[in-house]
């Protein structure tokens, strides 16, 4: 069997628990699902599969975990097992074992911390955002341009930066500021702030990142400390991933899933 199935805009009420779901529009089903090593073994199997199809973001959405701003990419959704046994009507154990069974068959990714699940549909973009023959260049072209158009404003969203003045040349952001007060004494840091805002008047002098200047100036002088992870949750250390990247790979091994939530974060 060849070809595309279209759902024609089926709508399926969203469970009352659920109800943030968007269950408008439609998903592109090929007809070689009935082929699928999973779907063809049941029709069970065929529904949990197409469930989570219609389930999945079609676009990029913003969700809140506690007060965590969090992205939700187009093809994933951030559920748990027993969500999706209410939703599919089946038993927890069920819904555990057809996801292991898709993720070793790839047709799935799951990223799992413990508060939800992350579930990524592979080549969910090559699937269900592929081109119709039929359409025309023009509407290609202003496809193309409303999409370079969300890009620039995300773009200019992200680089928008609130900075504050610690003397007359340094200026931090809150963030940044907190970052180096929690890896340096106070005393030190206002110190160091102080030669650096002298050095500049002096050589008239200014930097695009005053964060990196202060730690290059304080490595060089010695103050290095080794970062307290058990000192911070997993939602302080967010911001404070984003800030030091160089933190990163040590936080793989000593605080992975606070790692993976300051890289959703936006």
């Amino acid at each position: 069997m060849v070809g595309w199935l279209n759902t024609g805009g089926m709508q399926i009420p969203p469970n009352k628990k659920n109800n943030k779901n968007n269950m408008q529009g439609w998903i592109k089903l090929h007809r070689q699902i009935s082929e699928n090593p999973f779907c063809s073994k049941s029709l069970e199997r065929l529904g949990f599969w197409t469930k989570l199809l219609l389930m999945v973001n079609h676009a990029d959405k913003v969700f809140y975990l506690g007060c965590q701003k969090l992205t939700c990419k187009a093809g994933q959704i951030v559920t748990g097992r027993k969500s999706l046994a209410l939703e599919c009507g089946i038993d927890e154990s069920k819904v555990e074992r057809f996801l292991k069974r898709l993720e070793t068959e790839h047709q799935i990714e799951q990223q799992k911390t413990n508060k939800f699940r992350l579930i990524t549909i592979v080549n969910w973009e090559q699937f269900q955002q592929e081109r119709t023959p039929n359409r025309t260049t023009d509407e290609q072209q202003m496809n193309t341009n409303k999409n370079v158009k969300n890009v620039k404003k995300k773009e200019i969203y992200k680089e928008k930066k609130v900075f504050i003045n610690y003397g007359e040349y340094v200026r931090l952001t809150e963030t940044q500021y907190s970052a180096l007060s929690e890896t340096y004494s106070e005393p030190v840091l206002k110190s160091k702030i102080e030669d650096i805002n002298n050095y500049c008047a002096s050589h008239n002098k200014s930097y695009k990142d005053y964060s990196a200047v202060i730690r290059s100036w304080m490595k060089r002088e010695g103050f290095i400390h080794p970062f307290n992870w058990s000192k911070y949750t997993d939602e302080e250390l967010m911001p404070i991933l984003k800030e030091r990247p160089e933190l990163c790979k040590e936080a793989q091994i000593k605080r992975p899933t606070a790692l993976f939530l300051s890289q959703t974060m936006t």
